[in-house]
């Protein structure tokens, strides 16, 4: 009994194949107006990437002059205006960060710092010293 069983669901199984491969469509052959389409997207594509890379370029300047000010504030910690200075430009790098989607590039106290620094250019006061 087991070995009928067997072979009928062999059977059936089979059958089942070949009907599914034949109910298939054949595909169609591409046409012209889909590989015009593809090149468009790519180029789309190639164009978006040259922008995302020369806005990356433009973030590394306003990450050095972040970096210079910052040194600045370390020999200088009680000069208000540099400080305030610094906090614009922490704004200036967190926001172009953002735009160019690269949060997660940076260490996350990095980005924090930067934040914090937003917060006190918003408010453009800067907390005294301690």
């Amino acid at each position: 009994m087991g070995k009928y069983l067997t072979t009928l669901c062999l059977f059936f199984g089979c059958v089942a194949s070949t009907v599914q491969a034949e109910t298939k469509k054949p595909s169609s052959p591409v046409t012209v107006e889909q590989i015009t389409t593809e090149i468009t997207e790519l180029d789309a594509l190639i164009k978006a990437t040259e922008n995302n890379l020369a806005r990356q370029k433009q973030l590394r300047p306003l990450l050095e002059e972040y970096r210079k000010i910052e040194k600045a504030c370390l020999s200088k910690p009680s000069d208000t205006a540099l400080l305030f200075k610094l906090a614009k430009q922490g704004k200036i790098v967190y926001e172009a960060i953002h735009e160019t989607h690269l949060t997660a590039y940076f260490k996350p106290e990095f980005i924090q710092e930067l934040h914090k620094l937003k917060t006190i250019a918003d408010k453009k006061s800067i907390p005294p010293a301690k």
